[in-house]
């Protein structure tokens, strides 16, 4: 699949409580509970989490199949595997990752998540 991971299709949110409703109740897998407890924490305390701003269907390439990456106003991904609807990792974005959920369909990247995302990753540094 390459370095990149590639959108297939998208969605926008247009509200948390869809959002949830959607969503049902949440699974997670134990990757998330034994390697990324720290990073939760300090995304809780230092980001905060915001709220769903755009839900993309990715192919990363990985043998678990396809991923639902779920872009927050705070500049947060939430990764589910698209088959069992898990939740897998959070993550930080970074300014490209966040490009490449909007670029492939000719849309204007939100300038303030843009933003967000610099600040995040390239200024305080933690996406680690």
């Amino acid at each position: 699949m390459g370095a990149y991971f590639h959108v297939i299709d998208r969605r926008d949110s247009e509200s948390i409580e869809r959002f949830r409703r959607e969503l049902g109740r949440l699974c997670e897998t134990e990757h998330l509970h034994s390697d990324r407890r720290e990073r939760v924490r300090r995304i809780a305390r230092d980001i905060g989490f915001g709220h769903p701003v755009r839900q993309c269907l990715v192919d990363t390439g990985h043998a678990a199949g396809l991923e639902v990456h779920v872009l927050t106003s705070t500049g947060i991904v939430l990764v589910f595997n698209a088959g069992s609807g898990k939740l897998v990792t959070v993550l930080i974005a970074r300014p490209g990752q966040v490009r490449r959920y909007y670029e492939p369909f000719g849309e204007a990247v939100p300038r303030d998540i843009l933003e967000r995302a610099y600040r995040n990753a390239c200024v305080n540094h933690w996406n680690y």
